[in-house]
Order: C-alpha cells, then sequence, then structure tokens
C-alpha cells in the first residue's frame, strides 16, 4: 500500500516588539547536519526549544512541549506517556535520540508508545525536532523526522573551582500535582561535575465540570550525573548517566468505559514499572588531521523495561509481564572542511539489542501460577549497521546545497519456537536526501528538499504475539520487509528584524 499525503504547515513567532537586527542570538542546532548550523541556515525543517523556553513550559512530560509546534503534535493514552508525531507518522516511524543515543529499540512500535516518557524534560537544554526523512544521517526509523532531547552540559569559566545549584517545584492544582527538581554543578573550565535528581507526584485530574477522572494518577522518579573533563588539548571525555522510572502507571482507556461499552476491558492493567537506565562515554577531538578537523564517538548502553500487570474484566487470571530491551550502541562521526566551499560529515553507527521476556499468569482464587508464552520471544536479537557521508556545498553566497547517502543494515533474529524454526531476517537499504537553499534577500529564504526514509521490521514487527487491546490477537510474522518514505518539502524561511516564520508544504 502506498500512502500519500499533501500538507501545508504555517508557523512562526512575532516579537512583543521589534528587535534591533544586531541583537539577535541565532538558535542553533546540531541534528539536521549533525554539527552545530542556525536553523535559519540549515536547507531543512527545523524546530528548537532552548532551557529557557522547555522550563517556562513547565511539562509533565517531554511530548507536552510539542503541543502547538509547527508540524508535530503528540497523543496520550495513559497519564505521565505519549507518543511524537511528526508529519502524521509516529512511534517507530519517527527516531528519537538522547544525546546521540537512539532511544528506538527492539520493542518500538510503530502505533503509539510510552518510551519517550522515560526521559526527564527537567534535565534538558535543548530538544531539536527535523522534520522529514533523516534516514540518511540517521538510518532506521527515521521517516518522519527525528526527535533529539540533548540534556544540559554547564561550563563554567576560568581555572579556579566554582560552584553553582538550583532547586526548582512546580505545583499544579488540576491535578494535585508536584514536580521538583534539584541539580548542581562544580569545577572549572577543563573538569565540570553535574547532576540532579528530579522527582514528579501527579493525583487524579480534575476536571472542568468539577468531577475527578480515575486512573489518572502516577508519580515519576528520575537523576543524571556527567563528568567532563578535557584529558588533553583537543580531547574531552564524558562519562553520563541517566536514570528514569515510573513505578506503577495505570492504562486510562483499558479501565475506563469506551464507547458503547458497558464495562471497561480489564480490571487491572498496570505499566508497572516502566524504566528507562542510560550509561554513555563520549569523546571529543578538535584539531585539524587528515581525516577530520572535529569528531566524535560515543558508546553506550541502555536498558528499558516494560513490566507489566493485567487482568481482564470478569476475570480471575492476572498476568505479570516482564520485558526487557538492552541495547548497546557504538557511534563515530566526523567534520572535514575540503576546500573553501564544502564540508563534508561522515561516521558510521552500530546498534545490538538483545530482548528478554516472560509471562507468568496466577489465579488471584486459588493462586496456581502457570507459565504462559511471553509477550515477545524471549532472547530475540536485532542488530544494526550503518555507514554515512553528507556534502555542504556553499556554491555561492547565495546558494547552499547538502546531499547525503547512506548504506544500513538490519537483522532481526527470533529464536526457534516450540516446533524448531527459528527466525531471521536481514534488511538492506540505501538512503539518501539533497536540500538546497537560496539566499533571496537578507534575512529571506527558499528551500526545497527531496529525501528516502526507511524503517526496518524490529522485534516487535516480527515476533509480537498474544492478545492486543480492542479484542485483537497478534501472531508472528516473519515475511515483513522494510517500509519506506520518499517526501519532496519546499519552505520560505523568515529571520530579519526580530521577526521569525517559515512555511512549508511537503508531500509524502
Amino acid at each position: 500500500m502506498i500512502d500519500r499525503k499533501l500538507v501545508l504547515v504555517l508557523g512562526g513567532m512575532l516579537p512583543v516588539a521589534p528587535v534591533a537586527a544586531d541583537d539577535v542570538l541565532e538558535t542553533i542546532q546540531v541534528t539536521a547536519t549533525r554539527r552545530p548550523e542556525s536553523t535559519f541556515d540549515v536547507p531543512v525543517a527545523t524546530d528548537v526549544l532552548d532551557r529557557a523556553a522547555i522550563r517556562a513550559a513547565a511539562p509533565q512530560t517531554v511530548m507536552e512541549l510539542l503541543q502547538g509546534r509547527a508540524g508535530t503534535w503528540y497523543q496520550q493514552t495513559t497519564p505521565g506517556q505519549g507518543v511524537v508525531i511528526v508529519r502524521g507518522l509516529k512511534g517507530s516511524e519517527v527516531l528519537q535520540g538522547v544525546d546521540g543515543f537512539r532511544l528506538n529499540n527492539a520493542i518500538f512500535r510503530n502505533a503509539p508508545n510510552q518510551y519517550i516518557s522515560l526521559v526527564d524534560s527537567q534535565m534538558l537544554g535543548q530538544l531539536e525536532v527535523v522534520r522529514g526523512p533523516m534516514s540518511s544521517l540517521y538510518g532506521s526509523d527515521a521517516m518522519g523526522g527525528v526527535v533529539h532531547m540533548l540534556s544540559a552540559e554547564p561550563t563554567f569559566d576560568g581555572p579556579a573551582w566554582q560552584a553553582r545549584g538550583s532547586l526548582r517545584t512546580i505545583y499544579g492544582s488540576a491535578d494535585e500535582s508536584t514536580l521538583s527538581r534539584a541539580e548542581g554543578a562544580a569545577g572549572h573550565s577543563s573538569f565540570v561535575l553535574s547532576g540532579g535528581g528530579t522527582y514528579q507526584s501527579v493525583h487524579d485530574r480534575r476536571v472542568g465540570g468539577g468531577e475527578t477522572l480515575p486512573y489518572t494518577s502516577y508519580s515519576q522518579r528520575s537523576a543524571d550525573l556527567k563528568v567532563r573533563g578535557l584529558v588533553a588539548e583537543g580531547h574531552e571525555l564524558m562519562l553520563s548517566a541517566q536514570y528514569s522510572e515510573q513505578p506503577k502507571t495505570p492504562r486510562y482507556d483499558e479501565l475506563t468505559l469506551g464507547y458503547g461499552q458497558s464495562q471497561p476491558n480489564s480490571a487491572v492493567f498496570w505499566f508497572e514499572p516502566q524504566r528507562r537506565e542510560l550509561v554513555q562515554l563520549r569523546w571529543k577531538g578538535s584539531g585539524p588531521t587528515p581525516l577530520w578537523d572535529d569528531a566524535e564517538a560515543h558508546v553506550g548502553r541502555q536498558v528499558i523495561d516494560d513490566d507489566r500487570r493485567t487482568r481482564e474484566f470478569g476475570s480471575a487470571n492476572q498476568d505479570r509481564e516482564r520485558n526487557r530491551d538492552t541495547s548497546w550502541g557504538v557511534t563515530f562521526q566526523a567534520g572535514k572542511r575540503l576546500a573553501a566551499r564544502h564540508y563534508l560529515t561522515w561516521g558510521a553507527d552500530w546498534y545490538d539489542d538483545e530482548v528478554d521476556s516472560s509471562r507468568v499468569r496466577t489465579n488471584i482464587d486459588t493462586g496456581v501460577e502457570t507459565v504462559r508464552a511471553p509477550r515477545f520471544p524471549d532472547g530475540s536479537t536485532m542488530d544494526q549497521l550503518g555507514i554515512y557521508a553528507m556534502d555542504d556545498w556553499t556554491a555561492s553566497d547565495r546558494l547552499d546545497v547538502i546531499g547525503g547517502l547512506r548504506w544500513s543494515w538490519s537483522r532481526t533474529e527470533l529464536p526457534a519456537d516450540a516446533t524448531g524454526v527459528g527466525v531471521e531476517v536481514d534488511s538492506r537499504d540505501l538512503s539518501g536526501n539533497l536540500g538546497v537553499a537560496y539566499l533571496v534577500a537578507d534575512g529571506l529564504k527558499l528551500v526545497a528538499n527531496l529525501g528516502r526514509g526507511f524503517r526496518a521490521p524490529n522485534v516487535f514487527d516480527l515476533g509480537t504475539f498474544g492478545d492486543r487491546p480492542g479484542n485483537r490477537f497478534n501472531i508472528p510474522n516473519p515475511d515483513l520487509a522494510p517500509e519506506s518514505v520518499t517526501t519532496v518539502d519546499s519552505e520560505v524561511k523568515l529571520d530579519r528584524d526580530g521577526v521569525t516564520g517559515e512555511i512549508v508544504g511537503w508531500y509524502s
């Protein structure tokens, strides 16, 4: 089936009072081209929220930051959870990353899923959204675009030791919620130790009519730590760790009456718990070499637990699920100035995912336990490898052209079932993009893009089986091929005299 969409998006911001052009600070992004550049200069549709905007929004979840932003939206089925939607695509069709590490994993659904909620919005220093296929730089899943969450990195000037910290608490009367964050940093220009902790407690929500909605309460606790230091001239190392957990979160649509229902689907449906851990080592190198002027490498490990406790309405059988995805990732990227008008970005990345899954059913009347088939085939794996290059060519003072190409390989393996039959699916893809930006006048640009994105089948696609909401039942399907999208868009960008805006039309 081919899906085509024609959409026109208008987005912009007018200041309360005019600002002199010399006083306007450029908004810098790193996601669209994998290097720091002004959002006005990059020939793609981008949206950036800095730390001040994130703090002012006071979101309960990361997704809420995208409410009302051009070309993006979010959906919530359950309090404290939700999914980002970019150009009509969602779930594993949009690549989500944290500090350069893929949040998407082998059990990501291509339907709405909850995992982005396990990123603490209060630790973020910047949120960047690139709209449109970005598989040439990021590989599988970047079909609708990329949502990149960058945690804050405090800095200090000078050789003397310095320290600072803050405590912030937000209260919401509609759900008697509290959101508290304590953070601090100490160090000097060559060494910084920083970190923080966040706790959130949300009670049942009171709506406009005065009634209270059941199953809308949850809590979340998060912590993060960074150690960053200059180990030699032009060489910086950073070790970072992140942790976030929702101990017990209800699934609202399963526990309340839906349209035409006389009873809910479930008597018990708890995500218990939802948990994410990330440990990552980053190296940054600067200074010209034959292969790069600047380079960056990451080695990281991420664990996501998606555990559940469920019982159908009117049944005595309660299921306890344990689902864990463990991701190892190694990435390298480099940038090199080639002559005066070409800048080459190149790199490679590799990710390895392993899934552990189990399910035990307990009869709450008799206490008898039975082992059931898990949600995912236990021991399933997914490997992904990619090599890419992108050239940014400044053809003239007014014309800028970028072109990228990426080769990707993916293998998903499901272990042998009771019949002794296993499943192995290999996927290969060649993705590319071409973007052109033309400066019509100071502060006014015309932009056009053509890009191709793809998504390789993961463990969820190939191996999910069992009951699903809405009286559905899944069985394994090993015959899936990658899905793909081709998008063309054009854009007018304005950034002049304190007025910024964009008009984007796109067709997929």
